[in-house]
């Protein structure tokens, strides 16, 4: 009980530390923003569309799979659902916008900019969506997934913001550089992308001078330990390796060993075995990671949360480590 409860207070400091800390630089905003349009139209619109006709449709070169959802939508629910996913999209566009322009200390100007932006995308998303509900659900599909395709081009002249200049000093708004400021405290963290040390060797760089030893405490010693820490690179790393793995298994299981018995085991029992210790591990791999990047393992309930998850993608994969605090 106690782990939950000191989990839910760093949720809450993740809270506050979002809440003051309200600028992005140029890499954060272009992360920040490619995974917010990327979600909002190819998966969320996708999901929309898919729903509405009661079939999910899943495309890879050769590979077509067709699944009957029982999600299906009916047109009045599909416009609700279009209206809100319209509001949510702008809402957002119009916040990364105005951390834009507070890092760069123009913080009225990115108001009334963020603002515009916010108006014209409900305005011509707007429209996309009553030209729906006049001609049908017959119009809508997957390459103009939800909005028009004016729309469109106004999210992507969000990027022209890339080229404001850094304020490379703290600011009302936050703190400069990989670093977020939390009451009286100052969180400091790696920076997004770690520089070579002179006297550091490429596998070092990467973290796999000592893979295996990671790799024997990820899956086997202290695979169910979730009070750790865990980098990116070796979450990556283990994976990788733990896939390939598996994969040569099941390559010299099919080809070399000519035994129906020994087939049925493996694909019928061991595969299985397999995957859920894959699953399982990755469940605790995200939750280290998570502390390592000074989140609560709450977030994790988040990856389940339309838009949420975005942010606890942007927690596991992009967050730099933290370095240490100190009293300001």
């Amino acid at each position: 009980m106690s782990y939950i409860q000191d989990e839910y207070y760093i949720l809450k400091q993740n809270l506050i530390m979002l809440k003051h800390n309200i600028r992005l630089n140029k890499i954060e905003y272009t992360i920040a923003l490619l995974l917010f349009i990327f979600y909002t139209l190819y998966i969320m619109g996708y999901l929309l569309a898919s729903f509405s006709e009661g079939i999910i449709r899943l495309e890879f070169q050769s590979f077509d799979l067709f699944m009957l959802s029982d999600l299906r939508i009916t047109e009045p629910e599909y416009i609700i659902l279009a209206i809100l996913q319209l509001l949510i999209c702008a809402i957002g566009m119009s916040r990364l916008i105005q951390y834009r322009f507070n890092d760069s200390d123009l913080h009225t100007g990115g108001k009334l900019i963020s603002y515009c932006f916010a108006f014209a995308l409900i305005f011509f998303g707007g429209l996309y969506i009553y030209r729906v509900f006049s001609t049908g659900l017959n119009s809508v599909t997957f390459e103009f997934s939800l909005y028009f395709w004016i729309s469109i081009r106004i999210m992507l002249l969000a990027f022209l913001f890339i080229l404001l200049k850094h304020i490379p000093r703290d600011l009302k708004y936050g703190s400069a550089s990989y670093s977020a400021l939390v009451r009286n405290q100052k969180i400091i963290y790696h920076d997004l992308i770690e520089y070579r040390k002179s006297d550091e060797s490429i596998i070092e760089y990467i973290g796999l001078n000592h893979i295996f030893k990671v790799m024997k405490k990820t899956f086997i010693t202290d695979m169910l330990h979730i009070k750790g820490r865990q980098s990116r690179s070796q979450i990556i790393c283990c994976n990788i390796i733990f896939i390939i793995t598996v994969a040569l298994l099941n390559q010299i299981i099919s080809t070399m060993i000519q035994s129906q018995f020994v087939s049925h085991i493996w694909h019928d029992y061991l595969a299985y075995i397999f995957y859920y210790w894959l699953l399982l591990a990755n469940i605790c791999m995200i939750i280290r990671r998570l502390h390592d990047s000074g989140a609560s393992a709450l977030w994790l309930l988040g990856l389940w949360i339309p838009y949420v998850n975005i942010y606890v993608l942007y927690l596991i994969l992009f967050k730099p480590s933290i370095i240490g605090m100190e009293n300001i």
